[in-house]
C-alpha cells in the first residue's frame, strides 16, 4: 500500500487511510472465493496490529473473509495490554470467542505420533501426558527432550523457557513461589504463611504479583494456590539448592506438626511424610511414612502405598534403633504372622511382607517378586518355618503371575514346612494356595479333598477371609466337575458374603470367577451382568489388575452375544488396565478373538505376539510320586499336612505322624513322639484338616473329571503352547456336555501331581492302584479310547505347563 503522500503521513487521517485501504484490499480479494486469513500469537501483537484488528472487524460485514486470531490465555496476565482489547471486541456480534480445552490422552497420543511419525509407547504417553497436563506446546517440546535422551527431569531449554517469567517477577514475590513449589501441587494459605515468615500485607502482595503473572492460580475452594502449570513447578523446584530445599521441607513439617489443621485432615499424614523424608530426618521420616502408607491402604491406594513403604524400607537402617523399636505394629498383610515377641512394633520381615502385599495389589509383581526372594534369603539361617512358608506362597503366586514357572517348587516346600504345626492362618493360606494350583494344573479327586481341607482349616483358626477363598475355590470346582447349579449357587454365596463383609480379595477373585463360569455353561448374559458388579467393585477397592480381568470376561460374553462395539470396547478397557504379565497376555487374548470375529486379521497377528511375549518359556515342572508311609519326612511333599486327634495328648489337634521305617515305627515327622502318643496313633497321611473317626467316615468323594463347556481339552502327549489358551480362537454358541466317565477313591486322595484328569483321545491300560472307574451312563464324550484313569503315579509325557493360563482350566479364571 506504501506512504500516504503529504502532511496525512504518520497523523491520525493517514492511519485511518491505511485502515480504509487494506478493508478494500482484502474485500477484492474475496469477491471471487473467501479469503482466510490468521493471526497467530496475538498476545505479542503491538497497539498499531491490535487497532487494525478491530477496525476489520468493524469494517468487513458483507465481505466474504474469515479472520483467525489466536493467542495463549496462560500468557495473558491481569495488567497484559490484550484484555482490554479482547473485552471491547466481545461485545461485537459478528465475533465469536472459541476456548480451546487441552489435549485428553488420545490427542496427545496423536500429537506424539505425528511429532515422532510412530506411536508412542505407553509409559512414554503416560510420563508427557502427566507432565504436560495436555498443554500442546508442553508435549512437544517435553517430545523433544525425551528424543534428546532427557528421561528424567527437564531439559536446559525447556526449563529456562519455564523460568522466564517467574525470573521477571519482584525478589519477594520469587521467595514466595519458591516457597510454595516445594510445598507441593497444592498449598494452602495459612500454612505458605506459616513456613515463610513473612507480614501478612507483604505476603499478600507478593501473592498477587504471582497470581497476575498466571504463574499461581487460586484453588477452586479458595483455600489455597496451585502452580498454574505442573512443569512450571518442577522447573522452580529444580533451580532451588540442595540445602534450599532440605530447609523449606523442614519448615513445612514443623509448621504441620505444629498445627494440623493447617491442612485437610485425610492429607495430612501423606504431607508430613513428604516433609520429612524430603528434609532427610529418618528419625521423624520413617514412623511419618509408616503411617501415612496404613491411610493409603485404607483408601485403597495401593501404588500410593507402595510408594511409602519403599520409603520405609529405604530409611529403615538409618532410622535409630529405639525409633524403630516404637513404629507401629503390622498394618495388613493377609495372612502373614507378625514378628512380635514382646511387644507390637513392626519388625523388618513384617515390612518386607507389607510391601509384598502391597506390590502384589498394585500390579506390580516384579516388585513383589524382588521383595519375596529378599525376605526369603532373610529367612535362610532362621528356624521360622511360618513366615518362611508365606513367603514361599507369595513366591509362588508370582511365579505364576509373572511367567517365571507353575510355583509348585514353593508351594512343596511350604506344604512341608507346615507339617508338625498346629493349624494357623498360614497352614489355611498355604491349603488353599494348593488347591488354587491343582485347579489349573492338576485338577482331579485329590483337589476336592485339598480345597475342603482348606476351608475346615480356615473355619478352625477363625480366618474368615481365607475361608471365603477356599469356598470360592471349592465351588468352581464343583461347577467345573459338573455339578453347575450347585456349584454356582455356592459361588454367590460366598461372593456375597465377600461383599457383605469387605473381604476385597476375594471380591475381586469372585468377580473374575463367577462370569467366567457363567459364560462356560452358556449364561452370557448372566455374566454380562455379573461383570458390571465386578468392574464397580474392583474399582471401588482399587484392584486395577482384576478389573482388567472382569473386562476381559465382559468382553467375551459380549462376543457370544454379538455386541461387537460393546466387546471391543471392553477389550480395549482391558488392555489399557493390563498391568501383570498374565493380564496383559489374557487382554491380548481377548483382543485377538475380537480380531478374527470381525477379520482383521493384521490386528490379531499382533496381539498373538503380545500374548507369545508376556508368557515366559516353559520349563521343567515338578513330577512328584506320591509318598509311601515308608517315604522319610525330607522328601518333596504331595498334599498338605494332615492332622489327627491324640487320644491323650490334652490338646484337640497333634501333628500326624507316619514312621520312617519299619525299625523305628514310632518316630514323627516333626521329632519323637511325645510319651502320651503310641505308634498306633502315627498314620499314613490322609487328607488336612480335622478327618472323620474310622466310625464315622464319609465314603470318598466321586470326581468326574473337569467338565470343559465349550471348551478344548488336550492329550497328555500333545507338547503345550508358549502362548496361553485364550489366544486360540474360540467358537462361540458351542456347548458340550460334561464328560460322564467318574472316578472314585478307596484311599486317601492323591495330591496336585498324582490327581487323574479327564483327557480326550489316550488310551488307558487300567485304573491305578486304589481306584475303580465308576459306571459310566454314557460313552465319554470326547472318543471311546479313554476307558479309565491314568496309571499312578503318572506323569505326562509332554512338556509341563507352566505358562500363567493354563490350557487345562479357563484362562479367564483368577488362581490367586
Amino acid at each position: 500500500m506504501g506512504e500516504t503522500p503529504g502532511e496525512a503521513h504518520g497523523d491520525e487521517i493517514g492511519r485511518a487511510r491505511l485502515f480504509e485501504l487494506t478493508a478494500r484490499l482484502l474485500e477484492r480479494l474475496a469477491a471471487e472465493r473467501t479469503l482466510v486469513i490468521v493471526i497467530e500469537d496475538l498476545h505479542w501483537a503491538d497497539r498499531s496490529t491490535r487497532e487494525l484488528l478491530a477496525y476489520l472487524l468493524r469494517a468487513l460485514h458483507d465481505a466474504g473473509v474469515l479472520l483467525v486470531a489466536t493467542y495463549r490465555s496462560d500468557d495473558i496476565h491481569r495488567r497484559h495490554p490484550l484484555r482490554p482489547f479482547l473485552a471491547e471486541i466481545d461485545r461485537m456480534r459478528t465475533v465469536r470467542r472459541v476456548e480451546l480445552d487441552r489435549f485428553n490422552r488420545e490427542e496427545v497420543r496423536s500429537q506424539l505420533a505425528g511429532i515422532n511419525g510412530s506411536a508412542p509407547e505407553e509409559g512414554t504417553l503416560d510420563r508427557v501426558f502427566r507432565r504436560s497436563e495436555g498443554n500442546a506446546f508442553f508435549v512437544e517440546e517435553l517430545a523433544r527432550s525425551l528424543a534428546d535422551g532427557c528421561l528424567h527431569g527437564l531439559s536446559d531449554p525447556l526449563r529456562d523457557l519455564l523460568l522466564v517469567r517467574v525470573e521477571a517477577l519482584p525478589e519477594d514475590t520469587q521467595r514466595v513461589v519458591r516457597t510454595a513449589a516445594e510445598g507441593g501441587s497444592t498449598v494452602e494459605h495459612e500454612l505458605l504463611s506459616a513456613v515463610c515468615q513473612m507480614p501478612e500485607d507483604d505476603l499478600i502482595e507478593a501473592l498477587r504479583a504471582a497470581v497476575g503473572s498466571n504463574t499461581l492460580v487460586p484453588t477452586g475452594d479458595g483455600t489455597g494456590y496451585r502452580f498454574r502449570h505442573a512443569l512450571v513447578r518442577e522447573a522452580v523446584v529444580d533451580d532451588l539448592l540442595p540445602g534450599e530445599r532440605t530447609r523449606l521441607n523442614r519448615r513445612y513439617a514443623q509448621a504441620l506438626e505444629a498445627n494440623p489443621s493447617l491442612v485437610r485432615a485425610d492429607a495430612c499424614a501423606t504431607r508430613l511424610a513428604s516433609y520429612w523424608y524430603k528434609a532427610h530426618d529418618a528419625a521423624k521420616a520413617l514412623p511419618a511414612v509408616l503411617a501415612a502408607s496404613v491411610q493409603a491402604r485404607r483408601r485403597h491406594a495401593y501404588a500410593e502405598q507402595l510408594r511409602l513403604l519403599d520409603r520405609a524400607l529405604e530409611l529403615w537402617d538409618d532410622a535409630p534403633p529405639e525409633v524403630r523399636q516404637g513404629v507401629r505394629p503390622v498394618d495388613y498383610a493377609e495372612a502373614y504372622p507378625a514378628c512380635g515377641c514382646d511387644d507390637d512394633s513392626l519388625r523388618f520381615l513384617d515390612l518386607l511382607a507389607e510391601i509384598a502385599v502391597a506390590a502384589r495389589l498394585s500390579g506390580d509383581g516384579e516388585r513383589a517378586f524382588t521383595i519375596t526372594k529378599r525376605a526369603l534369603r532373610s529367612l535362610r539361617e532362621e528356624n521360622d518355618p511360618l513366615r518362611t512358608a508365606w513367603f514361599l506362597v507369595q513366591r509362588s503366586r508370582l511365579c505364576q503371575g509373572t511367567g517365571r514357572g507353575n510355583g509348585w517348587e514353593d508351594l512343596g516346600r511350604a506344604q512341608e514346612l507346615m507339617r508338625g504345626l498346629p493349624p494357623s492362618s498360614v497352614h489355611a493360606e498355604v491349603t488353599a494356595a494348593v488347591a488354587s494350583w491343582a485347579v489349573l494344573h492338576e485338577p482331579g479327586p485329590g483337589t476336592f479333598a485339598t480345597a475342603e481341607r482348606a476351608v475346615e482349616l480356615a473355619q478352625l483358626v477363625g480366618d474368615e477371609e481365607a475361608e471365603l477363598n477356599s469356598r470360592l475355590t471349592l465351588a468352581g470346582l464343583r461347577t467345573d466337575s459338573g455339578e453347575v447349579d450347585e456349584g454356582l449357587a455356592d459361588l454367590r454365596a460366598a461372593l456375597d458374603r465377600a461383599v457383605e463383609r469387605g473381604y476385597f480379595t476375594a471380591i475381586g477373585r469372585g468377580h473374575v470367577n463367577l462370569p467366567s463360569f457363567l459364560e462356560g455353561v452358556g449364561r452370557s448374559r448372566e455374566a454380562v451382568e455379573v461383570t458390571e458388579q465386578g468392574i464397580e467393585l474392583t474399582t471401588r477397592y482399587g484392584l486395577k489388575d482384576k478389573t482388567c480381568w472382569v473386562m476381559a470376561n465382559r468382553a467375551e460374553s459380549l462376543q457370544s452375544l454379538g455386541r461387537w462395539e460393546e466387546a471391543l470396547q471392553a477389550a480395549d478397557d482391558s488392555r489399557r488396565l493390563a498391568q501383570s504379565a498374565r493380564s496383559i497376555a489374557l487382554a491380548a487374548n481377548r483382543r485377538t478373538d475380537l480380531a478374527l470375529g470381525t477379520g482383521d486379521f493384521d490386528a490379531a497377528e499382533r496381539e498373538l505376539a503380545v500374548a507369545a511375549s508376556t508368557t515366559a518359556p516353559t520349563t521343567p515342572s515338578r513330577s512328584t510320586p506320591s509318598r509311601s508311609p515308608s517315604t522319610p519326612c525330607g522328601s518333596p511333599p504331595t498334599r498338605a499336612a494332615s492332622w489327627t486327634p491324640g487320644p491323650s495328648s490334652g490338646k484337640p489337634w497333634t501333628p500326624d505322624c507316619r514312621p520312617v521305617s519299619s525299625a523305628t515305627p514310632g518316630r514323627c515327622c516333626g521329632g519323637p513322639p511325645p510319651p502320651s502318643r503310641t505308634p498306633a496313633d502315627c498314620r499314613p497321611p490322609g487328607p488336612a484338616g480335622p478327618p472323620s473317626s474310622p466310625a464315622s467316615a464319609t465314603p470318598p468323594r466321586s470326581w468326574p473329571g473337569p467338565a470343559r463347556y465349550g471348551r478344548r481339552t488336550r492329550s497328555p502327549s500333545r507338547p503345550s503352547s508358549a502362548v496361553p489358551r485364550a489366544a486360540r480362537p474360540r467358537t462361540t454358541g458351542r456347548r458340550r456336555s460334561p464328560p460322564s466317565s467318574r472316578w472314585s477313591a478307596r484311599t486317601s486322595s492323591p495330591g496336585p501331581a498324582t490327581a487323574g484328569r479327564s483327557h480326550c483321545c489316550t488310551a488307558r491300560s487300567g485304573p491305578p492302584p486304589g481306584w475303580t472307574a465308576a459306571p459310566r451312563a454314557r460313552p465319554p464324550s470326547c472318543c471311546s479310547a479313554r476307558r479309565t484313569p491314568p496309571p499312578r503315579p503318572w506323569a505326562p509325557a509332554r512338556s509341563p505347563r507352566n505358562s500363567p493360563c493354563s490350557p487345562s482350566a479357563p484362562a479367564s479364571r483368577c488362581p490367586d
